[in-house]
């Protein structure tokens, strides 16, 4: 073989080595590009879901607050006003007075929506089994406030009260908080709530880590 044909072939395989090694480093570089996208993603779906159920969980507390304060209840409309007993108009205000610290817990709750989904994508069912113990416990006080609710109504029948009087006697009394911080004594209620909340943050930290 000639001088020429070997510096030819030297040329060659310089060629392809080097296109190897591009299409390599390329590919290289975009995993490297597909991580970093994947792990900024990560903190900000966990960032953004922590704020808000950091909201959610101060407005389960709010709901929870024993004192219902003058400012929360509204006098009914004038022109209802006149048809109604004080008894009526009393349980009025209340009614909305927990109406409007709901409608907190409700808001939290659609917020936190369309980052419930993203993180079922993202990371399968974990997270959504944690959101679901939640939840559940959600429902578990939006059935006291509503009993209670009807209970104290007067314009609800003596029977109606009488079975929901039989249904509360078998259900745990979780509409106050009642904490004793003088005792260190924490609420049932509450520590299961900040347990099942622990079980969504301890998934979410580790990915604020980035």
């Amino acid at each position: 073989m000639s001088v020429p044909e070997c510096l030819s072939l030297i040329k060659d395989g310089v060629t392809i080595i080097a296109a190897v090694s591009a299409i390599y480093i390329g590919f290289a570089g975009l995993n490297s590009w597909k991580k970093q996208l994947k792990g900024k993603a990560e903190y900000e779906l966990s960032r953004r879901i922590l704020k808000e159920i950091y909201a959610y969980r101060d407005a389960i507390k709010n709901l929870r607050f024993g004192v219902i304060l003058p400012h929360e209840m509204p006098s009914p409309p004038v022109e209802e006003r006149d048809e109604m007993s004080s008894e009526q108009q009393d349980h009025y205000g209340l009614a909305k007075a927990y109406e409007e610290r709901w409608m907190k817990i409700t808001k939290a709750r659609e917020r936190l929506y369309p980052d419930e989904l993203e993180a079922e994508a993202l990371w399968g069912d974990e997270l959504k089994l944690h959101f679901k113990a939640l939840f559940d416990l959600e429902r578990e006080l939006l059935i006291s406030v509503q009993h209670y609710l009807k209970s104290c109504n007067p314009d609800t029948a003596e029977h109606t009260k009488e079975a929901i009087e039989k249904k509360d006697a078998k259900r745990r009394d979780i509409l106050y908080d009642m904490s004793d911080e003088t005792q260190n004594q924490a609420d049932a209620f509450q520590t299961d709530i900040d347990g099942a909340l622990s079980k969504i943050t301890d998934f979410l930290k580790p990915r604020l880590k980035g």
